[in-house]
């Protein structure tokens, strides 16, 4: 009786199958299920993030301090391996590759041949180039003649 009973009340469509096939109509209209509301998770804890938590925001603030003491690790030391870079940051290894992910993500250190270098970066041309400078009254009489 009791299985009856479950099973009626969380699978009535098998229960109005049953009733239909041995011969019964059973109710005219299927009974309409209860909506279950379910509650989405944001993140794994189950709090909403939010840009105005300030637990987040020192994390972050936290995780780019990092992001700047390997970039300067790797520009004190390019040859250096990751293990020597984790060293020289004081983090683990594992925290230093996700560091290096986020900097090729920002275009600032690349992957290459197994190993990990910081992209080049090209200093400002000292004078800047002519065009970026507006034509003088003389220039543009001369440009035009």
């Amino acid at each position: 009786m009791a299985a009856a009973f479950l099973i009626g009340n969380h699978h009535a469509d098998i229960l109005l199958f049953a009733a239909h096939m041995v011969g019964g109509d059973g109710p005219a209209e299927p009974r309409p299920r209860a909506a279950r509301r379910r509650v989405r998770k944001v993140n794994g804890s189950g709090h909403k993030a939010r840009d105005g938590d300030a637990y987040l925001n020192s994390r972050r603030k936290a995780r780019d301090h990092d992001d700047q003491a390997l970039l300067s690790a790797l520009r004190s030391n390019p040859e250096g391996s990751i293990n020597d870079w984790a060293t020289t940051i004081g983090k683990s290894r594992t925290s230093c590759v996700s560091g290096l992910h986020r900097l090729r993500a920002a275009g600032l250190a690349e992957s290459v041949e197994g190993g990990w270098k910081l992209t080049e970066e090209f200093a400002p041309r000292e004078p800047p180039p002519k065009w970026i400078e507006p034509l003088s009254a003389s220039q543009r009489a001369h440009a035009h003649a």
